[in-house]
């Protein structure tokens, strides 16, 4: 299960000296919600020691696709039309997907790469800078 975490901690800024209070959504995959804290805090230690989790919310992102590793990440949705077996009947279906790419021009072609490769019929429905800016 994917979930996104939310922290704030305050950091010293290089520029000015003053410290600055920052917040910062990651994504990580996690089992429980006891976990994707844990898991959050761990890796935060590496950051700073003083991390304050505000939030962990369950994730609809299906899929990251992309340079995970990239300094933004870009949020699209998309739309799958979707054949039931049994009935026949078409239904749609979205999917998120979280892209690593520094430009949107990247990000909607790694998008439309991947809407080729999928065995339904895909609609880019939206996309935009998403405010995900890591994976733990």
């Amino acid at each position: 299960m994917k979930f996104e975490a939310r922290v704030k901690y305050t950091h010293l800024d290089p520029i000015s000296g003053r410290e600055k209070s920052v917040s910062e959504t990651y994504l990580l995959e996690a089992e429980t919600f006891g976990d994707a804290e844990i898991k959050t805090m761990k890796y935060m230690e590496t950051v700073t020691n003083s991390t304050v989790i505000a939030t962990i919310k369950k994730s609809d992102i299906a899929e990251e696709i992309g340079d995970l590793e990239s300094e933004k990440f870009y949020k699209a949705t998309v739309k799958q039309s979707v054949i039931d077996e049994l009935t026949g009947k078409e239904s749609n279906q979205n999917v998120s997907l979280l892209i690593g790419d520094m430009d949107i021009d990247g990000a909607l072609t790694l998008t439309n790469s991947w809407c080729s490769e999928s065995i339904y019929d895909t609609e880019i429905t939206k996309i935009g800078l998403s405010g995900i800016i890591g994976i733990i």
